[in-house]
């Protein structure tokens, strides 16, 4: 009987260690960074996917949707959609980025690569792939996305823009029993605004507990990193792994029947091999760096978002502001701006990298003398402003001619900085939102001035 059970030991472990055929699940944490740098991070990553001989699902989380990459604003998100569906992606994970994008300024064909298992068009209509489903053999992988706003409150539903997000609790166990049917285990990937592994490990905890038919992994994707942990024997991990990929490997154990879960980070190469480019991907990405290195104007200085107390390049763009519209003036956020302006050549990919997008202009009317507390007591703190100057007998000028406290004055600025203080609209005797934005005052000026400082 001690020999048999000898036996039985000796033939787990060895299926442990040799045994590794499963299920692959590559996650992504940010494509579009390898898709437009200039090296072959982006082949070497997919190469090394390529090579795993077992069945594989592809998911991009994290920033794929973030306003960060110039690039994906350009064309919104077009080049970048195709380029991943290219890659192999099988999905991307739908985030707090993606609810805040207008559906109607993504490409056509985007809400069929977006995985979400809670969000719905307001129509009701589903827009996108509910769970996606891996097998290899007898183990079989199901992997589903949700966002919730509130994790002490998951069954809350809400709205964000065009989506209505059904209650995550009720989705999550409907999604975790149809992939029971289908005798798939699950991975769920949850989209918070915030975690914190400390504070809020309990309410996780609680919703857990929740679920009859526990996920075997799940992945939460928020701003901050933390370490993996279990949670009533669920796998926690954080979206925001260090590499550019992580690789999760489930396998069977034979006889015991234990599913075993290795996660692994994978680092691409900056060089590839030859025969792993893509002509297809290289063409799009060739194609978008023509694109944002044409030149659009000249810094004759470096324009930077602080320096000190100021700010050259929330200096320039409050002028720029006020010449764009027809105004007495205009005021502009120190922390609006995302990227210094250096000397020399102002290429497209500058001027999107530093001004935000969707940051809309807005129109006020305010009399003279409330301008004038605005300039000298309350306003001007976080502000650079234009063409407004204080003189030795603190004496407001506007373009060289005093301020008259009777007259009202149209004035510019723009929904980010009034985000920051709103005082401005105290002040005003009426305003209005423009359909213009902060970006497209900023192309108009540096398109027609070959020389800026």
């Amino acid at each position: 009987m001690k020999k048999a059970v000898i036996f039985a030991y000796a033939f787990i472990l060895f299926s442990c260690s040799s045994r590794k055929e499963g299920v692959s699940i590559y996650l992504t944490s940010d494509l579009s960074s390898l898709f437009w740098e200039h090296d072959e991070s982006v082949y070497s990553l997919r190469e090394k996917i390529s090579s795993d001989p077992n069945p594989k699902i592809t998911i991009e989380i994290g920033d794929f949707f973030s306003p960060k990459h110039p690039e994906n604003i350009l064309d919104s998100w077009d080049a970048s959609i195709k380029a991943a569906s290219i890659f192999g992606v099988d999905a991307i994970s739908a985030n707090k980025f993606f609810f805040d994008i207008k559906n109607s300024k993504l490409p056509a064909d985007h809400l069929s690569i977006v995985l979400s298992s809670n969000a719905y068009l307001k129509n009701r209509k589903k827009f996108s792939p509910t769970r996606l489903y891996c097998k290899n053999g007898k183990t079989k992988i199901c992997v589903m996305s949700v966002y919730i706003q509130d994790l002490l409150n998951p069954e809350k539903h809400t709205y964000i823009k065009e989506y209505r997000l059904e209650n995550p609790l009720y989705e999550i166990n409907r999604n975790m029993k149809e992939s029971k049917a289908e005798e798939a285990f699950s991975i769920l990937i949850i989209n918070l605004n915030a975690f914190d592994r400390d504070k809020d490990r309990k309410a996780l905890s609680n919703l857990i507990e929740r679920m009859p038919i526990k996920p075997v992994l799940i992945i939460i994707d928020a701003p901050q990193y933390f370490k993996s942990f279990k949670e009533k024997n669920v796998s926690i991990a954080s979206a925001r792994f260090k590499s550019a990929a992580l690789r999760i490997l489930i396998y069977e154990i034979p006889v015991i029947r234990l599913k075993k879960l290795v996660m692994t980070e994978i680092n691409p190469n900056k060089k590839s091999s030859e025969s792993s480019i893509i002509p297809e991907l290289e063409k799009i990405r060739t194609t978008k760096e023509k694109q944002m290195s044409k030149k659009y104007s000249t810094a004759l200085r470096d324009l930077k978002r602080k320096d000190g107390k100021l700010s050259p390049l929330a200096k320039l763009m409050s002028k720029i502001l006020s010449a764009y519209i027809r105004s007495n003036g205009a005021f502009y956020s120190k922390d609006a701006l995302n990227a210094d302006i250096k000397k020399g050549d102002i290429t497209l990919k500058d001027i999107y990298k530093a001004i935000p997008i969707d940051d809309r202009l807005i129109y006020c009317k305010i009399k003279g003398q409330d301008l004038e507390k605005m300039i000298k007591y309350s306003y001007t703190s976080n502000m650079e402003y234009y063409p407004f100057e204080i003189n030795e007998q603190k004496e407001i000028n506007i373009a060289g001619k005093p301020l008259k406290k009777d007259k009202l004055y149209r004035i510019l600025t723009h929904q980010s900085g009034i985000d920051k203080d709103y005082s401005i609209l105290a002040y005003s005797m009426e305003f209005s939102v423009l359909p213009r934005s902060t970006i497209d005052a900023a192309l108009w000026y540096f398109r027609t001035h070959k020389k800026v400082e």
